[in-house]
């Protein structure tokens, strides 16, 4: 809705300014238009929404799983692992779901674990499989049960140790932030010099890691990837709120400290929810960024 929200407002307004949604004074139209805009739009989305409203039953989800994992290629999951998981569901239980996915994800970490010291590549497929498995258990959030919690975690140890043999490998981050810390992802291009940079952000039910996995295209390019969770999700120490965007302005902070980064030359990617990010950094580091990618 905020995305298709700012595509309105576009369309009404006309302008090139930043289009920000929330706290932002918009430009050019009157508050009473942009409520207006805003209960047409919720009206719009939840009418379709209803028409499909409603939990599915465990034989529409197994139904689902497979329907995707086979045209899809959902979440990364091999069809036959798919098969597996819906012959084992038994219930919607939260947790019973993440321990389904986490078992087989379990068995591609033990994988990886054996064949690392002989198949540097065969490791790494292994323990990214293992990600995403661990991934999906913990889908669409980690916040939901203790059990999506344990596969969130588990999650991250498999996708460090893929980060860590992918070449260029993928850097943790870490950024002090009011106390506490800023976990991110970097991953920088081979004998680039200072490369320029998309600052990833993720979607409400992905992770920074679904982000960084996807860098290829970039760095083949030249181009550096970072990714960081948005306020709420993983890793963000704060919760979404008004000013949450602070965090990635500490974050653009870091990175006009690395040697490796062309400061001047960094691109917002926001996708879904991240859509809202993107556009209010547009507006608030206009003078540090290049760019903003308003995506999904």
């Amino acid at each position: 809705v905020v995305c298709v929200w700012a595509l309105i407002w576009i369309g009404c307004c006309g302008h090139r300014q930043p289009i920000i949604y929330g706290a932002l004074k918009m430009n050019g139209f009157s508050w009473s238009g942009s409520a207006y805009l805003t209960l047409i739009s919720m009206f719009f989305f939840g009418y379709a929404d209803a028409q499909d409203w409603g939990p599915r039953s465990l034989e529409e989800l197994k139904s689902e799983i497979l329907h995707r994992a086979e045209t899809e290629g959902w979440r990364g999951v091999k069809y036959q692992d798919a098969q597996r998981a819906v012959a084992r569901l038994e219930s919607l239980d939260r947790d019973h779901w993440a321990a389904i996915w986490s078992e087989m994800a379990s068995e591609y970490m033990t994988q990886a674990k054996v064949v690392e010291p002989t198949n540097r590549s065969l490791a790494m497929e292994n323990y990214l499989n293992a990600w995403r498995y661990y991934n999906t258990g913990r889908w669409p959030t980690e916040k939901h049960s203790p059990g999506k919690r344990q596969a969130y975690e588990d999650g991250l140890e498999a996708f460090g140790n893929y980060a860590r043999l992918i070449d260029p490998p993928i850097e943790t981050v870490r950024i002090p932030f009011e106390g506490a810390e800023l976990v991110a992802y970097l991953r920088v291009p081979e004998g680039a010099g200072a490369a320029p940079l998309v600052f990833g952000i993720n979607g409400l039910d992905s992770r920074k890691e679904d982000v960084i996995v996807a860098s290829d295209a970039y760095i083949s390019r030249g181009v550096a990837a970072f990714a960081i969770d948005m306020p709420g999700t993983g890793q963000a120490p704060l919760l979404i709120d008004v000013g949450a965007e602070r965090m990635f302005s500490a974050a653009l902070d870091y990175l006009e400290t690395r040697p490796d980064i062309d400061a001047s030359r960094i691109v917002v990617q926001g996708r879904s929810w991240s859509g809202y990010w993107a556009a209010v950094l547009a507006y608030t580091e206009r003078d540090r960024i290049r760019g903003a990618a308003v995506h999904g």
